[in-house]
């Protein structure tokens, strides 16, 4: 049975679809920028614009900078930290999702098994919490140059 959209549901998911590409030209699993637009305090807000700023440090690293930026909080005003954590999960969830959706749509789209295989691998590399995102950069480099310049093309593309 097929499956008739309205027109505005059409535009709906175009433009979801082009702002997960656009958003996740560099995809972070730290999600520093979504804390950092919601925190209260400029000295918080100063410390997680400097490593967001910091491609080079390793994101297991970031993270517990993160998790301590997020626990002072509590220092706050306790209503103001659930809001806080509450806002920040439900906007990592978000993120987390339109990077879920953009992948598998790369997927779908690819027949090659070295391309399915090439996209996996990135999405490894994405969520790898041991590297930097500097490093993660480099080897998604190193991964693209090792297709055949006809695959290379297609990854453009996607």
């Amino acid at each position: 049975m097929p499956v008739f959209f309205s027109f505005r549901m059409r535009s709906s998911i175009l433009i979801l679809a082009f702002a997960a590409g656009v958003s996740l030209a560099s995809y972070d699993p730290v999600f520093v920028d979504e804390l950092e637009d919601i925190v209260t305090s400029r000295q918080d807000e100063r410390e997680l614009d400097r490593l967001d700023d910091d491609k080079y440090m390793i994101r297991s690293e970031k993270k517990e900078k993160l998790d301590v930026i997020l626990a002072r909080q509590s220092e706050l005003v306790q209503r103001q930290r659930l809001y806080i954590q509450k806002l920040f999960a439900v906007e990592v969830e978000r993120k987390k999702l339109r990077y879920q959706i953009k992948m598998e749509h790369r997927l779908s789209r690819v027949t090659d098994p070295e391309l399915v295989e090439y996209w996996k691998q990135v999405e490894e590399i994405d969520n790898d919490m041991t590297i930097s995102n500097k490093g993660a950069d480099m080897k998604k480099k190193e991964l693209k140059y090792k297709l055949p310049p006809m695959l290379r093309r297609l990854v453009r593309k996607l």
